[in-house]
């Protein structure tokens, strides 16, 4: 199956908007905190 080329704004929008934020916070705290993890709640709240 094809993308077509209406599918591409919705897969950047879907990605800089909703997926990129959880991912930078969740980095942003295993990198801050000594047992390199990140809680769910904690992701939440900084996203």
């Amino acid at each position: 199956m094809l993308m077509s080329d209406e599918a591409e704004p919705t897969k950047g929008k879907t990605w800089y908007e909703r997926d990129y934020p959880v991912v930078a916070a969740a980095v942003s705290i295993c990198q801050e905190n000594r047992f390199n993890r990140a809680m769910t709640k904690d992701v939440a709240l900084a996203a």
